[in-house]
């Protein structure tokens, strides 16, 4: 390969992954709007309205056709050093 060969799958994962983290970004900023301490005065809202979905993860897997499939695996449990 040439040294100035660039992957185009890489960019694609680099790009996923950032928009990953752009959402996980604006989960954690939607649920600080949400949180107890801006509760309008006659509001009832309960701790246990936790909106949190559980995903720790994500998997895509795309199917080529005629070449390998391109499996990319995110772990959205580890804290980004990128934010």
């Amino acid at each position: 390969m040439p040294p100035n060969h660039t992957c185009s799958w890489k960019e694609r994962y680099l790009n996923l992954t950032a928009e990953v983290r752009q959402l996980k970004a604006e989960i954690v900023s939607q649920e600080r709007r949400n949180s107890s301490d801006r509760v309008d005065v006659g509001v009832n809202v309960s701790s246990d309205d936790n909106c949190d979905l559980g995903v720790e993860g994500l998997t895509i897997v795309m199917h080529l056709k005629g070449k390998d499939d391109l499996i990319i695996n995110t772990d959205l449990t580890q804290a980004s050093s990128d934010t």
